[in-house]
């Protein structure tokens, strides 16, 4: 069998605060490696970004090591582990709206309740989201000193 050779997405962020195991980190949008940050767009990183934080450009991360404030760091992250992020950060809001509408609509058949169970359904996927991309159950986000 063959080794396979892994990808990784390297970005640099700057501590903002490291207190009790957790730091908070801002991402530098002006990595001169990624073309997406340059010109303001959002990517797959900014989308799980969002669930960590109101602030997109601010992640907290569990960590065991201290870092000084204001020390830049690069994080380390297997490009198939942000392929999987991404899918469940857009698959899952889809398949919550889609499967809560239709459900209601076959049970019910009435169109402003199927109207409110896919908005629901988007509540609840949000919910969700945000209850599994808690700071513990991040995934591998190595920091590189």
């Amino acid at each position: 069998m063959r080794a396979k050779n892994k990808h990784y997405l390297l970005k640099r962020a700057t501590v903002l605060d490291c207190k009790d195991g957790h730091l908070s980190l801002e991402i530098d949008q002006n990595n001169q490696q990624c073309n997406v940050c340059q010109t303001g767009k959002s990517c797959a990183l900014y989308t799980f970004g969002t669930m960590m934080s109101r602030n997109r450009g601010v992640w907290y991360i569990r960590c065991h090591q201290d870092f000084a404030v204001g020390r830049s760091i690069q994080l380390k992250i297997e490009a198939t582990t942000l392929f999987k992020l991404a899918i469940w950060c857009y698959g899952l809001p889809v398949a919550m709206f889609l499967g809560s509408a239709v459900l209601v609509q076959l049970l019910f058949a009435t169109e402003w309740l199927t109207i409110v169970s896919g908005i629901g359904g988007l509540v609840l996927s949000y919910g969700l989201l945000k209850l599994g991309f808690r700071c513990e159950r991040l995934p591998d986000i190595q920091l590189v000193q």
